[in-house]
């Protein structure tokens, strides 16, 4: 259910510290003059329910959603039903984006 996914997605980026760090780490790191500056990045991938569950807390994220009236428990258990499905049929598949960034301060 691609709207339940927005929803959690939505919540679940509203919980990081720093959501946008990615598009605004290389003008943070210049205005603290730092030269030099390299930043790759590296997708993380996860085709697994169970593991990318404990390593993101889906199941405790819909809980919230929940809780917050976001989403309601039917559509909750929905798409936590579907999305271990679709594990077990090979077809999930998550993905989060890390950066690693590197410079010299002058």
């Amino acid at each position: 259910n691609s709207a339940t996914t927005k929803k959690y997605l939505d919540h679940w980026s509203q919980s990081l510290a720093a959501p946008w760090i990615g598009r605004q780490v290389s003008g943070y790191l210049q205005q603290l003059g730092i030269t030099d500056l390299s930043i790759t990045g590296e997708v993380c991938t996860l085709t697994d329910y169970a593991t990318s569950n404990r390593m993101y807390c889906i199941e405790q994220k819909a809980k919230e959603l929940v809780e917050k009236g976001i989403i309601t428990h039917d559509e909750s258990k929905q798409w936590l039903d579907e999305l271990q499905s679709m594990s077990k049929n090979g077809e999930f598949f998550c993905s989060l984006t890390l950066f690693m960034v590197h410079g010299v301060k002058s």
